[in-house]
């Protein structure tokens, strides 16, 4: 299998990977699990402080 693809555009990448997971054993195009999908938010805070750093210079 072979696919011509430009990672720098960004022309048919996509493609690609679908044709690899539709490769692989029980590939499929469908995600099976909505969960899979879920976005999550890295930028909120939970109020809690930080640990202290060690003084370790190792």
């Amino acid at each position: 299998m072979s696919i011509e693809t430009s990672a720098k555009a960004g022309h048919i990448v996509k493609t690609l990977f679908k044709k690899i997971a539709m490769a692989l054993p029980g590939g499929s195009a469908e995600v099976k699990d909505a969960a899979a999908n879920q976005k999550i938010d890295v930028s909120a805070t939970t109020g809690e402080k930080p640990p202290q750093a060690s003084s370790c210079q190792c």
